[in-house]
């Protein structure tokens, strides 16, 4: 598995509209021009949370307005004004960290309410955080953050992982 080096794009200055659009002041130093089909990694609360491009606009060498998959109200971005955003830059070579859950993959993922999320393709280890690639009963592949905490049970035998995750991980929309 590889560990995933991120780059910092920018700040969240303020939103645009009222569709979810957000406006990004672009570091000086960040070249590189990102793809509608890349993942970005907002900074909330200390931990970078993954997101899914919907839209991107460059305006000018110092802003972008970006707009996120599923978030197309200006109420579900507010909360992200002022949040540092980070791109995936390189990867590093394998990493061997026992925390990182390998043996995961293949595992299906059901909620505390018995509803089945999806199958676990991949794990990816971002820094701050390990991430589990879902592709869902139904819908686009998501990713899912990896806690020990929300572990309810496993089930080896059956390849089965039961979460009871916190409200706000809005698992329908992504």
């Amino acid at each position: 598995m590889k560990n995933i080096e991120l780059i910092l794009l920018g700040k969240i200055i303020k939103t645009l509209g009222f569709q979810g659009e957000l406006v990004i002041r672009i570091e000086k130093q960040f070249s590189k021009e990102i793809e509608k089909e890349e993942l970005v990694f907002v900074m909330v609360e200390g931990i970078q949370v993954p997101f899914f491009i919907n839209s991107i606009n460059y305006v000018n060498s110092g802003t972008l307005h970006l707009q996120f998959q599923d978030y197309t109200s200006d109420s579900r971005v507010k909360e992200f004004v002022g949040c540092d955003v980070f791109v995936p830059g390189r990867s590093t070579p394998d990493i061997t960290d026992n925390s990182t859950p390998i043996f995961l993959t293949g595992y299906r993922i059901l909620n505390s309410d018995n509803q089945e999320i999806g199958t676990i393709t991949k794990i990816v280890s971002y820094p701050m955080q390990v991430m589990l690639v879902v592709e869902p009963v139904t819908g686009e592949e998501i990713l899912i953050p990896y806690n020990d905490d929300w572990i309810i049970t496993t089930d080896d035998r059956k390849k089965l992982l039961i979460l009871d995750m916190p409200e706000g991980i809005d698992l329908v929309n992504l």
